[in-house]
């Protein structure tokens, strides 16, 4: 049985998309002048200064289910001692969605200098599990303060290009259990460097922002402002020839409210250059939410629940992330496969997502008309209004594993992932190992290779079926 701490979420009209979690800050390096004896004015010089993106990612613990972490300040430490903010304000991040992926919370202007360490401040996090007493969901909140520093080894230098910082949160070092099943909660991070911005397409560890969902407030010129909500301030993407656009006729479509997902390249000054722009909801008063679907109702789907990990648009915050959201489908829901750069041709089976071909621990985004309604009971009550849904989105997701019977046909690859035994993704669809598909272009990130006895996690698409589930993958991380 489903505990949630917060009464389920509906929608008036539920639009789908994922979610991803994209956060932009800048900080103006302001000088300092004071007047001479000489009646002429020293002025000190403005330190030179270069943009720094802060990322974070999901290093998994599969007993977790969802994992807010309410970030209060993340400052870099300098090879003199000194402390330079690297975030302005704060920031409320679901990380269990981040799983093979990476999120923006911050961009700013830091000094140029060599910075050999970091800290980060928490003030608390929200965590739903698979509670190893009862066997069930369960939530808890438990707060800090947290301060963890790290040292960044070789240390990170900023010169005269974009630098991306990235932090991977060991969510199965950070998070463990009591003898009576409750959450202890001792966060640890991993940092990496990569220099120079984006070379690599959107791949996220160099800056790239993949599939980030969020609200446009104002457009100008080639370029508009994103509002997302795990993002503490708004920030501008650019577009240009070369920018791709699905649903909408160029920026010159685009208005003030509409929610839109981006894939975007970090260029070498920082700046956000758009790939991709998708049309997610057209009216201003819309939303949309994104996370894995844990339960659906009928054949054709006539009601889906889903944890909730990201959210954008009217009604939504970050209150919402880790809850459990609820919507109604109807004969009109449009049924689509966010592909993205996943291959889905020549497959030994048809790719299939629809009323009728709905799986638990899918990935999806549900588009919504109307905001996010809430319903005015109490906290612990599970009941809330119902709502019709006009999209729904299956989404890439990470899972993560232990390989075997890895076998290649040609420049194609398959193996079976097996699953552990305590894994929320088990606890919900039943599956212990699920077929993945290696195609010609799936990316392979870490150290080692894809062999039988591997840890591996696997990003994609998530397909089911009569016999075993399926998952075709764009990025497989060998750990």
């Amino acid at each position: 049985m489903l505990t949630p701490k917060r009464a389920i979420m509906s929608f008036g009209k539920l639009p789908a998309e994922s979610l991803l979690l994209l956060s932009l800050l800048c900080i103006a390096l302001i000088p300092s002048s004071c007047g001479g004896s000489s009646g002429t004015s020293n002025i000190s010089p403005v330190p030179a200064s270069s943009p720094l993106q802060v990322n974070v990612g999901d290093d998994p613990c599969d007993r977790v289910a969802s994992l807010v972490v309410d970030f209060t300040a993340v400052n870099l430490k300098d090879d003199k001692g000194n402390s330079v903010p690297a975030m302005n304000g704060s920031s409320s991040v679901e990380f269990i969605h981040l799983l093979g992926t990476m999120q923006s919370i911050s961009l700013v202007n830091v000094p140029k200098g060599t910075y050999p360490g970091a800290e980060i401040s928490i003030s608390s996090a929200d965590i739903s599990y698979l509670s190893p007493i009862s066997g069930e969901l369960t939530n808890q909140k438990v707060t800090g303060p947290w301060t963890v520093s790290f040292p960044i080894s070789p240390a990170m230098t900023v010169t005269s290009d974009a630098v991306a910082l990235n932090l991977h949160l060991a969510v199965g070092d950070s998070v463990s259990f009591d003898s009576s099943g409750n959450i202890v909660f001792n966060p640890k991070f991993t940092p990496d460097v990569f220099q120079g911005g984006s070379g690599n397409g959107r791949n996220h560890q160099y800056g790239g922002v993949d599939h980030g969902t969020g609200r446009i407030s104002s457009i100008s010129g080639s370029s508009f402002t994103l509002n997302m909500l795990q993002s503490s301030r708004p920030h501008v993407v650019h577009v240009d020839a070369n920018t791709q656009f699905d649903g909408v006729d160029g920026i010159s479509g685009l208005a003030v409210g509409m929610i839109v997902t981006v894939d975007a390249d970090m260029q070498a000054d920082g700046s956000l250059l758009a790939q991709e722009v998708d049309l997610a909801e057209h009216g201003s008063g819309g939303m949309t939410a994104s996370g894995m679907m844990i339960a659906f109702t009928g054949s054709p789907a006539t009601q889906i629940t889903l944890i909730g990990q990201d959210a954008s648009g009217t009604g939504v915050s970050s209150d919402d992330m880790g809850e459990m959201i609820s919507a109604n489908l109807d004969s009109n829901t449009v049924f689509k496969i966010d592909a993205g750069n996943v291959d889905l041709t020549g497959l030994p089976f048809t790719p299939g997502f629809s009323s009728t071909e709905l799986y638990n621990g899918q990935a999806i985004e549900i588009v919504s008309g109307s905001g996010m309604m809430h319903d005015s009971k109490s906290e612990n009550d599970t009941q809330s209004g119902s709502a019709n849904v006009t999209e729904v989105h299956l989404e890439n997701q990470g899972i993560r594993g232990v390989v075997s019977n890895h076998a290649a046909n040609g420049n194609e690859k398959t193996f079976t992932l097996n699953l552990a035994a305590e894994s929320y993704f088990s606890h919900v669809t039943g599956a212990t190992s699920l077929m993945v598909f290696q195609r010609q272009d799936t990316e392979v990130w870490g150290p080692g290779t894809i062999t039988d006895g591997a840890n591996v996690v696997v990003h994609g698409l998530l397909f089911g079926g009569s016999d075993n589930y399926k998952l075709v993958a764009s990025r497989i991380v060998v750990h």
